[in-house]
């Protein structure tokens, strides 16, 4: 009965843990990873919290998974976001680096047309870049901080976890 129990808590709990990973966030120095205030409501009628750019920017977030069209794929080491408080964000897809223009918004994060490099990889890395590529380059995704883990939630509810 136990290891009933057990296995059932286990397939519970597992597709929550999967949808944004359990990793913490690390600080690069001059940002924090604390949650933000107030509520927004993001695409596909789930509720998260506004995040204060402070809590956002200056962090390097490591990319844990993106979740897109009922797919979750598992970042490849590497994988980062930071934002700066210029108004620039950079980091790396998996693969390839890049850069971008954010701005901060009504507790979106409005990334502009990203720059990156070209170099050819293999075809998990890549096929997670693209996907990464297309859910920031150019999009206005709500954003949450929340226990040290970033959200990004497009339109559609696709999420980037940090």
């Amino acid at each position: 009965m136990d290891k009933h129990r057990l296995a059932l808590t286990v397939l519970t709990l597992l597709p929550l843990v999967v949808a944004c990973g359990t990793g913490a966030a690390s600080d690069g120095g001059s940002g924090s990873a604390s949650a933000g205030t107030g509520s927004a409501s993001a695409g596909g009628g789930s509720v998260v919290r506004r995040t204060d750019p402070s809590s956002v920017t200056g962090v390097h977030w490591r990319v844990d998974s993106l979740s897109s069209g009922g797919t979750t794929r598992k970042a490849p080491d590497g994988a980062y976001l930071r934002i700066d408080d210029h108004g620039r964000a950079h980091g790396n897809y998996g693969c390839n680096s890049f850069g971008a223009a954010a701005a901060f918004r009504d507790g979106r994060i409005d990334f502009g047309p990203a720059e990156a490099t070209d170099m050819a990889c293999a075809k998990e890395p890549m096929a997670f870049e693209s996907a990464f590529s297309r859910a920031l380059a150019g999009r206005s995704l709500a954003a949450a901080v929340d226990h040290g883990r970033l959200t990004l939630t497009t339109e559609n509810g696709d999420r980037v976890c940090a």
